[in-house]
């Protein structure tokens, strides 16, 4: 995001508060970063869960649903499996590093 972009956001009336200093639409301390640049730095899945009320639990069962959405698009091949199971621990990894850097 630029500069002039981070610029227009910040004069929107929704989202962020120049007088409190915070994001207004989605409260950001656990990502370690400060409040004003909270509401643009959120991850895709703190995003999801909080606008579909998702637990972790669910997260991770619709990920295994996409598992095997792939797996069965692939006729159960071996090539299918691998490219499912390789996404599933991508995303699985992406998702511990920005769980973890919350901490």
């Amino acid at each position: 995001m630029t500069f002039k972009k981070i610029d227009l956001f910040e004069r929107k009336e929704k989202g962020f508060d120049p007088k409190a200093n915070y994001c207004t639409y989605f409260p950001d301390e656990m990502f370690g970063v400060t409040y004003k640049y909270g509401c643009y730095l959120h991850d895709r899945q703190y995003r999801n869960e909080r606008k579909k009320r998702l637990t972790r639990v669910d997260t991770d069962v619709q990920l295994f649903n996409a598992v095997r959405y792939y797996f069965r698009k692939a006729n159960k091949n071996f090539i299918g499996f691998f490219w499912a199971f390789l996404m599933y621990l991508g995303v699985r990894i992406l998702c511990k590093w920005n769980w973890v850097k919350q901490k």
